[in-house]
């Protein structure tokens, strides 16, 4: 995967760009979003200055260990696990229009993505800081398999694909038959 520059990320800030304007523009689904934009911005501090650390060249102070384990655990508890349930209450509500629902899943779907970046990196920081030790390298290891093996990587946009969209569309559009909703009026 490349930086953090790479395509799926823009286009993310464009879904996101998008559902900021709808829903200042419109009178639904207002609460969701800021529900969802609340979670995903609760581990921006601590990126924010993980950046500032990697500019000014600052590495290996306590104060940075520090902080990039925190936006890690944030960044993975925030993304990865409280999310996801949101997103559950989101596919849940009758009175949420489809673009929210849509949005919200295509965000998930990039943001995982992130999670497997993040927990990449906090695996080469666990093995940088304990390189003798078999258990970091071997979560090392195991998240590079995410990172850096294409075929992997397909794979797992194919499940969280199936995961995120084709199941929840069959289940709330066909089954609960609340998902396509387009209009409140």
């Amino acid at each position: 995967m490349a930086g953090s520059d790479d395509f799926l990320t823009n286009l993310h800030h464009a879904c996101v760009i998008g559902m900021s304007l709808w829903h200042l523009c419109s009178r639904t689904s207002g609460f969701e979003y800021i529900l969802l934009h609340f979670i995903a911005e609760v581990s921006n501090p601590f990126l924010i200055m993980r950046t500032v650390f990697k500019i000014r060249n600052i590495k290996g102070s306590t104060f940075e260990a520090i902080n990039k384990y925190t936006f890690a655990v944030i960044f993975i508890i925030a993304r990865a696990l409280v999310t996801p349930l949101a997103m559950i209450y989101i596919y849940e509500a009758d009175k949420v229009i489809y673009g929210t629902k849509f949005g919200v899943a295509f965000v998930l779907f990039v943001q995982l993505f992130w999670v497997y970046r993040v927990l990449n990196l906090s695996a080469a920081a666990l093995h940088e800081g304990f390189p003798d030790s078999k258990a970091a390298k071997a979560f090392l290891d195991f998240t590079n398999i995410f990172v850096k093996n294409k075929r992997v990587r397909n794979i797992l946009a194919g499940v969280n694909f199936t995961l995120i969209f084709i199941i929840p569309h069959y289940y709330y559009g066909y089954v609960r038959q609340n998902l396509f909703n387009f209009s409140l009026d």
